[in-house]
């Protein structure tokens, strides 16, 4: 472990260890150079293989996040869609994360909403028939009521007639009789 000068002013490093219970001492020299060279190689070999696990890495992280980022944009342009109105076709994502269970409700609430715009329709449909129906039938009773006030108002002019004929026809009796007492 410690340098030591050797032939030619040539640094060497020297290592110790024990081994059979101490009873064995094993002393190891090299060139310093040779040991440093080792340690280079080691150093490069890690470097490298971190270079490589990094980009493995980041490239990985690369196709996720597009996969994710595809599959988000996908799902914001349906609910685009959706929103201005169109239930009409459903969504089919591709992976095995958290935006296909979400397309999945996403495809679940348009099925959903569809059922209940088509329900609503038929409803409404339904009640304007219905409307349109009572409303025909108002329109016969409303008639029959005129038909009614006008046979009444008739009934109601002639019995005034009748009254005023007759009140004309007992003044004319009333004065032919008088004019007849007078001659």
């Amino acid at each position: 472990r410690s340098p030591s000068r050797g032939l030619g002013d040539v640094y060497k490093r020297q290592a110790y260890g024990k081994a059979y219970n101490s009873k064995v001492i094993i002393t190891a020299r090299a060139p310093e150079e040779q040991v440093f060279e080792v340690v280079k190689a080691l150093t490069v070999r890690t470097f490298l293989f971190g270079s490589i696990v990094l980009t493995l890495v980041i490239l990985a992280a690369f196709l996720l996040s597009r996969s994710l980022t595809r599959n988000i944009q996908i799902l914001s342009r349906r609910m685009v869609d959706a929103a201005k109105g169109d239930l009409s076709t459903s969504i089919e994502l591709k992976g095995r994360d958290e935006t296909v269970h979400l397309g999945n409700a996403f495809n679940k609430m348009i099925f959903d909403l569809k059922k209940s715009r088509d329900e609503l329709e038929v409803m409404n449909k339904e009640l304007d028939q219905k409307v349109k129906d009572r409303t025909q039938e108002l329109e016969v009773q409303n008639q029959k009521v005129v038909e009614a006030q006008e046979a009444l108002l008739r009934t109601a002019r002639l019995a005034s007639m009748g009254e005023v004929a007759g009140r004309t026809a007992v003044s004319y009796t009333h004065l032919r009789a008088h004019e007849t007492d007078s001659y």
